[in-house]
């Protein structure tokens, strides 16, 4: 006697991988010939539960990352744009005089429109420029420049730790815990199927015990025509 259920994919999101082993424990536990099965289930539920906890953690890092980001980017802007009106007043409006191109290659707001890291490459040497202008009331935007860049550059780089660590979280705990559910779905399976023949029941109570597929789902409902895929969620 054979029987197949489906493989759970690493790409599919936690809620649809916990949903596959709270179904699976509820139907073991429903069914006095498989309910000493599902303390397993139970195990790897409170595993999933745990990696979806981890999984939250990382994306709020991630967020919080992204959110200081556009802080800083925007108290960027706001003295680039400040920086600009000066430096224009003080050319007398002159946008081809050497100083200003010096700073600005085109309109200032194309630059501000950059992200926040090619932004801060535009602008680092400008700290040391501002402090050698012949005009004084230009010497303020200094310091704002080199706390504006010492900021970004600490922004960027927790950002780019956040992503690194989702990253390494989904390779270490949601990939082994998906893994891992898939070797305990398909060795339940085995342990039903021998039942099954001991018992004299099909394979279809063996299988019964594990949720279909959304593409099974919709072929029962629909007919044999209908061959759409499942889309699995990646989160």
């Amino acid at each position: 006697m054979a029987g197949t259920i489906r493989t759970i994919q690493q790409n599919e999101s936690l809620d649809s991988v916990w949903e596959e082993a709270v179904y699976t424990e509820a139907r073991l536990l429903g069914d006095s010939r498989a309910e000493n099965l599902a303390p397993a289930f139970a195990e790897i539920i409170a595993r999933i539960e745990a990696t979806r906890a981890g999984q939250y953690a990382s994306w709020r890092r991630e967020i919080a990352a992204q959110a200081r980001v556009d802080a800083v980017n925007a108290d960027l802007d706001a003295a680039t744009t400040g920086f600009g009106h000066r430096l224009f007043t003080v050319l007398q409006g002159s946008r081809t005089d050497a100083r200003w191109r010096s700073y600005f290659k085109g309109p200032v707001s194309r630059l501000v429109k950059l992200g926040l890291a090619s932004q801060l490459e535009k602008s680092r040497t400008w700290p040391t420029a501002i402090r050698g202008e012949p005009d004084a009331e230009l010497h303020p935007f200094a310091a704002q420049f080199e706390r504006h860049i010492a900021d970004g550059d600490a922004a960027v780089e927790a950002r780019g730790t956040a992503a690194a660590q989702r990253a390494q979280h989904r390779v270490r705990e949601i990939v082994a815990v998906i893994d891992d559910l898939n070797g305990l779905r398909v060795s339940t399976l085995g342990r039903l199927l021998q039942r099954a023949t001991k018992n004299k029941l099909s394979t279809d109570w063996a299988e019964g015990f594990f949720r279909r597929s959304q593409r099974q789902a919709e072929a029962a409902d629909d007919g044999p025509d209908d061959d759409e895929p499942a889309k699995p969620v990646t989160p």
